[in-house]
């Protein structure tokens, strides 16, 4: 009976640890969908192209809107391209702060005619 005692211990106790292991989960990526909205003079610019650092990226559509859905964070920079020459944009460049996240974060680009329009 003391031999058994003295086996049983050490292999419950690395049960246990295997036991315990097993219940950690491993942290998720927060996501977050971005949209947002390009323009010019108040109008929605189609056609502009809206990039990601991390690669992805997608074209202005449907009156200057844009989305990105399943975006990885902590943090992501967004930009845009392809603007008229005649345009002048506050911002072309914002940083995203994906976490935490109440799953949409919008950002919109408006700019304005500098003399005309092309």
């Amino acid at each position: 009976m003391r031999i058994l005692r003295k086996i049983h211990i050490p292999v419950l106790a690395l049960l246990g640890l295997s036991i315990l292991a097993c219940d950690q989960v491993e942290p998720s990526v927060p996501t977050c969908s971005i949209v947002g909205h390009v323009s010019i003079d108040g109008v929605g610019i189609d056609g502009l192209v809206v990039t990601l650092d991390n690669g992805d990226s997608t074209t202005s559509a449907g009156g200057g809107h844009f989305h990105f859905d399943n975006v990885e964070g902590p943090s992501v920079t967004l930009a845009i391209s392809g603007l008229p020459s005649n345009a002048a944009f506050d911002h072309t460049l914002y940083a995203v702060t994906v976490a935490p996240c109440d799953g949409t974060v919008t950002i919109n680009f408006s700019g304005s005619y500098s003399h005309g329009r092309d």
